[in-house]
């Protein structure tokens, strides 16, 4: 075999290190009683096997010419104490399994071309202290049964107001 090992042993705590070169790929290799880490670095790639990885810097900047992909078995936190931007040059998809929260002081959706789809498998409650829907052109309410009520008032108002239907009760 042609290649150099260096085999550092400290038997007072039990750790071994240990550094492999042979040519094509460099092996760091720290081995403790219980837990093992290793750095394997070939030309084309880096990989890093350990219990804890960690990265304290000032900045930190990853680039990739194609993808970056992470995945986690449980819990992906990314928490920032300023702003924060999510931006895609196309298509943006956030999806769960299961319940999904998005809250915030204040919250605006806005397509700055296209339609805004809001739909639900089951029902769907717009709430807030006052609520408005606008829109520029028409507005339709559409539904099996369509009920409008104010506790204190209802009004509806317009240029022309038709009521139309097979039986119409007012009153």
């Amino acid at each position: 075999n042609k290649g150099v090992t260096i085999t550092v042993d400290d038997e007072d705590g039990g750790i071994t290190q240990t550094i492999q070169m042979n040519g094509k790929t460099i092996v760091t290799t720290c081995k403790g009683q219980d837990d093992t880490s290793t750095i394997t670095q070939a030309p084309d790639s880096i990989k890093v096997d350990c219990k804890l990885f960690s990265v304290s810097a000032e900045t930190v900047d990853i680039k990739a010419e194609k993808s970056i992909s992470g995945t986690s078995k449980k819990t992906v936190a990314l928490k920032s104490d300023d702003a924060m931007t999510i931006e895609s040059g196309k298509t943006l998809k956030m999806t769960s399994d299961d319940k999904m929260t998005v809250t915030g002081k204040a919250l605006t959706v806005n397509a700055s071309s296209g339609a805004v789809g809001v739909s639900a498998a089951s029902d769907l409650t717009l709430k807030g202290k006052n609520t408005t829907v606008e829109a520029a052109s028409a507005a339709t309410i559409k539904g099996m049964n369509v009920s409008a009520e104010g506790s204190v008032k209802a009004a509806i108002e317009g240029q022309m107001v038709s009521v139309s239907g097979q039986q119409i009760a007012l009153g």
